[in-house]
């Protein structure tokens, strides 16, 4: 299964992607929103994101949002949020997240 992981921290990236990948899962890794959205978008896409809340270029829930207008696809979407926000998962929920 294809996984991409949209984070812009290089460290948290590059152990997310080493773990899963070490799992045996084919892993996208990129380090911002628009990057992330132009993979999402492309023929044969990843069945599974893991998105940073915030990021450059788009964040997060602005990705969920464009790509659940755009698609009826199965596509599974989580928001990884700073748990010192007590209002992102509520603001996820409304953008069209599966977590």
């Amino acid at each position: 299964m294809k996984i991409l992981i949209a984070e812009d921290e290089a460290i948290s990236r590059r152990l997310l992607q080493a773990r899963l990948t070490e799992w045996g899962y084919e892993v996208i890794a990129c380090a911002d929103g628009i990057q992330a959205r132009e993979a999402l978008q492309a023929e044969d896409p990843p069945q599974l994101a893991i998105l940073d809340w915030m990021m450059p270029g788009m964040n997060g829930l602005q990705i969920c949002r464009e790509l659940r207008k755009q698609s009826s696809s199965p596509l599974c979407l989580y928001l990884v949020a700073d748990l010192e926000e007590p209002e992102s998962g509520n603001h996820g929920r409304h953008g069209g997240w599966s977590g």
